[in-house]
């Protein structure tokens, strides 16, 4: 595994930087960031101004899952390693290094639970091992609390007061970011709107398994694998959610959103996506309405300023983005319905720049 290695950059204004490095299930990846004053926090009356963070010396390697935790840990070090020795000899001051990683982190860095993504993964204490190998300061965290707070503070959520942020992939994850800083609570799972029973509709099944061993919990119903073991259940043969859709028309792009625009709750004609049959398009509504309820009732008791998606089922575009919307506004109480809702801007560098920026002092 070799990391790739792009020109070296400098910081223009001579600016200490910050590592970030991102642990996945399928990829390690890495940048520096310089440190900056945070963004005063106020309340987001209309989308921030469209912007990247900067970024210098990324790199990413596989993820070695398959060989255990050893393996994922020692891939991890040497790319944080090389990027440290890189930015070194570019003449970058680096002064602390952050991790999001997979799993359930305590306030000490060390992972205390995970799931089969990453076997071995609990017990690694990524916090001495980082801080043995590359003698900085090092902040450890989750990996969808570094993406939300990267978002908060570079991203879609930039200068709020209160944000709700969202994954939905292959598992449904959150966070939430008060003022520009995470909000961990007693066991680091703050926002983990995935593992909350769904709200269902009448009539839905209540007991549906979720990957942590419980059932009825949100992840069950609208997660990527959860969407698409629905659809072949009900005799679909589509074996990834990318092949339940259709082109965009010709000659348009595919619609996407970032986040200097809101989410709509109708459909644009524009670059729409579509499904290939009728089973498809109520399956992946049916997941929509499960998502929006949940996020209702989020909204209801957290009042959040904006409320921020990302993660690949959100690629399904108005088919799902629309109805969940519509949802969110019928089911929160007046006001709190017309919460801004918006995709993530920071894409793969989301977790990098997050878990860097919880590490600037």
């Amino acid at each position: 595994m070799t990391p790739s290695a792009p020109a070296p950059q400098r910081p223009t204004d001579g600016t200490p930087v910050v590592l970030g490095i991102d642990i996945g299930g399928t990829k390690t990846a890495a940048a520096l960031i310089p440190t900056s004053p945070k963004t005063e926090p106020h309340l987001l009356t209309s989308p921030p101004a469209s912007g990247e963070a900067e970024i210098h010396l990324p790199g990413r390697v596989p993820t070695p899952a398959e060989g255990g935790a050893t393996a994922v840990l020692a891939a991890a070090l040497d790319l944080a390693a090389d990027r440290l020795a890189q930015a070194r000899a570019a003449g970058m001051k680096v002064i602390a290094c952050g991790v999001g990683s997979a799993g359930t982190i305590d306030d000490k860095g060390v992972v205390t639970h995970a799931t089969d993504a990453l076997p071995g993964w609990r017990g690694t204490d990524l916090a001495t091992a980082f801080t043995d190998r590359l003698g900085l300061p090092v902040t450890v965290l989750n990996d969808v609390h570094a993406w939300a707070l990267g978002e908060a503070r570079h991203g879609a959520a930039r200068g709020s007061r209160l944000a709700l942020v969202l994954t939905i992939g292959t598992g449904i994850g959150g966070a939430l970011v008060r003022d520009g800083e995470l909000l961990r609570g007693r066991n680091g799972m703050t926002g983990s709107l995935g593992h909350i029973p769904a709200v269902l509709p009448p009539g839905a099944d209540a007991d549906r398994l979720c990957p942590c061993g419980a059932t009825g919990h949100l992840e069950a119903y609208a997660s990527g694998p959860a969407i698409l073991s629905t659809y072949r259940t009900r005799g679909g043969t589509a074996t990834n959610l990318e092949s339940l859709l259709i082109p965009a028309p010709p000659g348009h792009a595919a619609r996407t959103f970032s986040g200097s625009t809101d989410l709509p709750g109708s459909p644009e004609t524009t670059g729409q996506r579509d499904a290939t049959d009728p089973l498809a398009r109520e399956v992946i509504r049916e997941a929509a309405l499960i998502l929006g309820r949940s996020i209702a009732s989020a909204a209801t008791l957290l009042d959040p300023d904006v409320i921020v998606l990302g993660g690949g089922v959100t690629g399904l575009g108005d088919l799902l983005t629309v109805p969940l919307v519509e949802t969110v506004r019928r089911y929160a109480p007046r006001g709190l319905g017309s919460v801004p809702i918006r995709l993530s801007t920071l894409g793969p560098h989301g977790a990098v720049l997050g878990a860097a920026s919880a590490a600037i002092p």
